[in-house]
C-alpha cells in the first residue's frame, strides 16, 4: 500500500505565508514561521543524535563527467547539449550560440569564446575570461550566459558523509553577451551554502538543487552538541556579490519528510532563479531529508531518495534487499516551485548518478518509474549468484514500472498501476539480470537488462492504468544508453559480451569493444536490430558510456548524424591467451562519425577525427569531452584543443589550441 508522506509537520510548515496586511494577519505568519523554526530543530536535534556522523572526511578523486538533441532554431544549421527532455536545458561544459556565431566552453578558470563562420569553421579565440572558479558547465539564456561554479571535486565520493556538505557552496554568475558574443567582464553573482546535486533550465528559469549539513560543534568524535542549535545553523544561507544577505530558504517554506526509515540532517534546498531578471531574484523551497537523483520535464521537478539505509563498498552503494524509494513531486510556479505531494516505488534507481534521471518521466500528468530489485551491482565481470525459483514471476522480476498520479487535492503520489502485476505476471528482465538502459519515448517505454544476453523490452503505456510488455529483442551484449533516432529507430551505445564457458553456475560473461547498436521499433511486438558495429577490443571505453553529454547528434532530411568519443583499445598484449578476458593496451582516441540512414535504417560510419598521437599519449583522461556538429564542420572539444574536420572528410584534422 502506497504510504502518504505529509505528515502534521508538513502541513504546517507548508502553511501560506501571505497576509493582507493587517497586525493580526502579520502576528499570524510571525506565529507560523516561529512554529516551523522550532519544528526543524526538534527533527534536526534528533537527526544528529540519532546518527554518528564523524569529522568531514576530504581526499582527492575524479568520476566521468555528468534523449532528445536540442534542435537550435537560430540561422545556423548546429546541434547542441544531448538533452532527456526536449525543453529542459541542462548544465553542460559546451555550448552553441548561432545568433552570434560563437562556441562557449569551460577552459582552466574560467570561460573561452570561440568564432565560426557561416560554413562552421572555427576561426579564433575571441575572448579568455578568467573568473578563478572550477566551472562545473553553462547555460545560455537569450542575451545571457550563465556559469556554475562548485567547488567540491565530485559530491558522489562522499554521498555518505553528511558532514562533508556542510563545508560546501554553489555559485551562480550571470554574464551579459555583447553584440559580438563576447561576454562582458563584469558581472553579477550569487553565492549558496550547498553542494550542487543537479540543475535544470526551464524557459527562463534556472533551478538548482543544493545539498546542505547543518553548521555544527562536536563534543567529541562522533558526538554533535545539539543543545545550542539555532535555525541559522541549520538553514543555509547565501550571498550577492561578496555580501552576505542571510538565508536563502525561510523556515515556513520547508519539507519535512518524517516517515523515512532514519532520519537524516540534510537540507536540500530546491533554487528557482528568474534568469529575466537583472537584480537575480530568486525563490526557494526546502526539503530536510535525503534525495541522491532529480528528474525534470518541463512542469516540475521529481526528487528521489531511498528510503531505507544502504551501505558504501568498494565505490558503490550496496542496497539491501526490499528497498524503496521515495519521490517527491514539486511543480513550477508563477516564482518557483511548489510541493505536490510524495509516493513511493519498490526498488531503486540504480548506481549510476548519472542515469538515474532516466528512469523517470511525465507524461500527461502521471510520472512513470522504473525500478530495479537487485541489492548490489556487477562489477567487470558480470556475475551474479543464482537464487532459488520462487514459482513467482512478480517477486523473481528484477525490474518493475509504476506509474504514479497526483491525487484530487495535490498531497500525494498515488500509484495508478505497476507491471508486473497478478493480471500480467510476466517479469521484466529474467533473474538476476541487471536494468542498464532505460529511455520514455511518448507512450512507450524501452528498457535494457542484461547478463549475458541483452534483452530490450518495450513497455505499452498508452493505458497508464494497465501497462504490459509490447515486445522484446535478445542480442549480444548490452546498451548504456538508448537514444531515439528519427521516428521508429533506437541507437544502443554500450558494450558487446562473450559469455564465459567456464563460468558454470555463474553464468557470466566478458564486455569486450564499445557496441553501436541500431534498432528498429516500428512495429513494437517485435523490434529488430537492424544494424551493428563493434568498436575495438576488452579495454575500449567511451565518455558516452558515463554521460549522455558525450553523445551528439544533429538530424537533417533522410539522415542523422551523431559522433561520440572512444578511446580504442587494440594492442596485443605478451599475456594473451585467447580467452574473453584478455585485456587489450590503448592504441588510439578519436571522434567516431556516423549517419543513420533513415529509410534504409543503415549505419554508416563516415570516419573519425583522431586526436594526434603526442596529445594522446595518456588515455586516461577525465576533462569532459564534447562535440558539436555546425553545418558540415564537426569539432571536438578534448582536452586543451578543438580538434575540426569537415563532415565528409576522412583526415585534414586542423587543431585550435585554446591556451
Amino acid at each position: 500500500m502506497l504510504r502518504l508522506f505529509i505528515s502534521v509537520s508538513m502541513t504546517l510548515l507548508l502553511t501560506s505565508c501571505g497576509g493582507s496586511g493587517s497586525s493580526s494577519s502579520e502576528d499570524d505568519t510571525q506565529k507560523k514561521k516561529q512554529q516551523a523554526e522550532e519544528q526543524i530543530l526538534d527533527y534536526m536535534k534528533g537527526a544528529l543524535s540519532e546518527n554518528a556522523y564523524s569529522y568531514p572526511q576530504y581526499g582527492i578523486f575524479d568520476i566521468p563527467g555528468v534523449v532528445t538533441a536540442e534542435v537550435d532554431s537560430s540561422a545556423a544549421r548546429a546541434s547542441s547539449t544531448n538533452l532527456q527532455e526536449q525543453g529542459v536545458d541542462e548544465l553542460d561544459s559546451l555550448k552553441v550560440s548561432t545568433e552570434n556565431s560563437v562556441l562557449y566552453s569551460v577552459y582552466k578558470n574560467g570561460i573561452q569564446v570561440t568564432g565560426f563562420d557561416a560554413d562552421g569553421s572555427l576561426t579564433e579565440k575571441k575572448q579568455n575570461l578568467d573568473i578563478e572558479a572550477n566551472l562545473k558547465g553553462l547555460y545560455l539564456a537569450d542575451n545571457k550566459l550563465v556559469a556554475i561554479d562548485d567547488a567540491s571535486l565530485s559530491i558522489w565520493d562522499h554521498w555518505f558523509e553528511p558532514t562533508y556538505f556542510g563545508s560546501q557552496k554553489t555559485d551562480v554568475r550571470v554574464l551579459q553577451i555583447t553584440n559580438d558574443g563576447t561576454l562582458n567582464p563584469d558581472y553579477e553573482y550569487l553565492s549558496f551554502e550547498g553542494a550542487l546535486i543537479s540543475s535544470r533550465k526551464v524557459d527562463q528559469r534556472l533551478y538548482l538543487v543544493l545539498r546542505h549539513f547543518p553548521s555544527v560543534t562536536y563534543k567529541q568524535e562522533g558526538v554533535i552538541d545539539t543543545e545550542e542549535l539555532t535555525i541559522e545553523d541549520v538553514l543555509p544561507s547565501y550571498s550577492k556579490n561578496n555580501l552576505d544577505q542571510g538565508l536563502s530558504v525561510e523556515a515556513i517554506n520547508c519539507v519535512i519528510n518524517e516517515e523515512t526509515a532514519h532520519q537524516q540532517a540534510n537540507v536540500l534546498n530546491i533554487v528557482s532563479i528568474d534568469l529575466s531578471s537583472d537584480n537575480l531574484d530568486f525563490d526557494s523551497q526546502c526539503y530536510v531529508g535525503d534525495a541522491e537523483a532529480l528528474y525534470a520535464s518541463t512542469q516540475a521537478i521529481y526528487l528521489a531518495s531511498t528510503s531505507h539505509n544502504y551501505g558504501y563498498e568498494n565505490g558503490r552503494p550496496v542496497y539491501d534487499s526490499g528497498i524503496s524509494t521515495d519521490i517527491h513531486k514539486f511543480s513550477f510556479a508563477d516564482n518557483g516551485v511548489t510541493y505536490q505531494g510524495s509516493g513511493q516505488v519498490k526498488g531503486h534507481l540504480g548506481w549510476d548518478s548519472n542515469r538515474k534521471s532516466f528512469r523517470m518521466s511525465e507524461h500527461q500528468g502521471d510520472l512513470r518509474v522504473i525500478s530495479f530489485d537487485e541489492d548490489r551491482p556487477w562489477l567487470d565481470f558480470a556475475i551474479a549468484e543464482t537464487t532459488a525459483e520462487t514459482g513467482n514471476p512478480l517477486e523473481t522480476s528484477p525490474v518493475r514500472l509504476t506509474v504514479l498520479r497526483p491525487n484530487t487535492d495535490a498531497t500525494a503520489l498515488e500509484e495508478v498501476a505497476t507491471l508486473p502485476n497478478e493480471q500480467r505476471p510476466a517479469p521484466i528482465g529474467k533473474e538476476n539480470e541487471q536494468l542498464y538502459a532505460s529511455q520514455f519515448i511518448g507512450d512507450k517505454a524501452y528498457l535494457v537488462t542484461f547478463r549475458v544476453i541483452d534483452p530490450l523490452y518495450v513497455l505499452n503505456i498508452e493505458n497508464p492504468t494497465d501497462p504490459f510488455i509490447e515486445g522484446e529483442l535478445e542480442i549480444d551484449g548490452y546498451s548504456d544508453y538508448l537514444f531515439p533516432v528519427g521516428n521508429d529507430l533506437l541507437i544502443g551505445i554500450g558494450k558487446d559480451a562473450v559469455a564465459d564457458e567456464n563460468s558454470g553456475e555463474w553464468g557470466g560473461a566478458w564486455y569486450q569493444g564499445v557496441k553501436l547498436s541500431l534498432v528498429d521499433v516500428s512495429d513494437p511486438t517485435n523490434p529488430t536490430e537492424v544494424d551493428r558495429v563493434t568498436i575495438g577490443k576488452r579495454g575500449t571505453s567511451s565518455q558516452a558510456l558515463y554521460s549522455h553529454h558525450a553523445y551528439n547528434q544533429m538530424a537533417l532530411d533522410g539522415l542523422t548524424r551523431f559522433t561520440l568519443p572512444i578511446e580504442v583499445h587494440n594492442e596485443v598484449q605478451q599475456y594473451h591467451s585467447g580467452s574473453p578476458s584478455d585485456w587489450f593496451g590503448y592504441s588510439f582516441t578519436a571522434l567516431f562519425k556516423y549517419e543513420v540512414d533513415l529509410q534504409q535504417k543503415t549505419l554508416n560510419q563516415v570516419g573519425l577525427v583522431e586526436v594526434p598521437e603526442k596529445d594522446s599519449q595518456n588515455y586516461y583522461h577525465y576533462l569532459p569531452q564534447r562535440s558539436r556538429m555546425i553545418e558540415d564542420q564537426v569539432h571536438f572539444l578534448y582536452e586543451e584543443n578543438f580538434y575540426s574536420q569537415d563532415w565528409q572528410a576522412e583526415q585534414d584534422v586542423s587543431v585550435l589550441n585554446r591556451n
